[in-house]
C-alpha cells in the first residue's frame, strides 16, 4: 500500500486528538522553545532539482508536547525562512508553520529520552524574494499562499534540552501557474529548551 503525504497528514491530526485526550491523565506535558537552522532544495516532478543547491535558512518558535511517556504528541509554533538557489541567484520564502506530530519515545531513562516522530504540517507564506546578484525582487505573487507538508525526524531530549532532526516534503507546488510541480524538499537540525 502506498503512504502518501496527505496520509501522513491526516494520521498527525487523528493521532493528535488521541494523544490529547490520553494527556488528560498524563503528566507528560512540556511547553518549550526551540531554533535550529534548515537546508533547503527544490522538487520538480518528484525529483530533486540538481540545478538548485541546499542552502540554510531559520526556523524557531514555540513547541508543546503531550501525551504518555511512550506515544505522545507534539504540536509546533515555528516562523522559518526556506532557502533555495544556483549560483549568484539566492530565493527566500519566510513561513509561518504549525507542525502535528506523533512521537514515540524509545529510551525513556530518567534523564534521556530517543524518539522517532512523524506528521504533517500546514505552512502559511508571509514573504517571498529573490536576491540576483545582490538586487532583491519581491516575488511574492508568483509563489503558493500556503504548503501542506509531512515530516518525518528522529531526536533526544536530554532532562530539558531537545535536539531534533527533521526531512519535511512540501506537498503542493510552490509556483502559482507553472507547468511543472516543483515542490520544497528540507532537511532541518533544531534545539529547544522545555519549561
Amino acid at each position: 500500500m502506498f503512504v502518501s503525504g496527505r496520509h501522513i497528514v491526516a494520521l498527525s491530526f487523528v493521532s493528535l486528538l488521541f494523544t490529547g485526550l490520553a494527556a488528560r491523565d498524563a503528566s507528560a506535558q512540556v511547553v518549550g522553545l526551540k531554533t535550529g537552522l534548515q537546508w533547503s532544495t527544490l522538487r520538480s516532478d518528484g525529483k530533486v532539482d540538481p540545478d538548485i543547491t541546499r542552502k540554510p535558512g531559520f526556523l524557531g518558535g514555540l513547541y508543546w508536547e503531550f501525551g504518555q511517556r511512550a506515544i505522545m504528541g507534539q504540536l509546533e509554533l515555528l516562523a522559518g525562512r526556506t532557502t533555495f538557489g544556483n549560483g549568484n541567484v539566492k530565493t527566500d520564502i519566510t513561513s509561518f508553520e504549525i507542525p502535528v506530530l506523533v512521537r514515540i519515545n524509545f529510551a525513556r531513562a530518567s534523564k534521556a529520552n530517543i524518539f522517532v516522530s512523524a506528521g504533517g504540517a500546514f505552512a502559511s507564506r508571509l514573504r517571498a524574494r529573490t536576491v540576483i546578484n545582490g538586487v532583491k525582487v519581491d516575488v511574492k505573487d508568483q509563489v503558493e499562499p500556503y504548503d501542506l507538508q509531512w515530516i518525518v525526524g528522529a531526536g533526544t531530549e536530554i532532562q530539558r534540552v531537545l535536539i531534533d532532526f527533521r526531512y519535511t516534503r512540501g506537498m503542493r507546488d510552490i509556483y502559482v501557474g507553472g507547468t511543472t510541480k516543483v515542490t520544497t524538499d528540507r532537511l532541518g537540525l533544531s534545539v529547544g529548551y522545555g519549561f
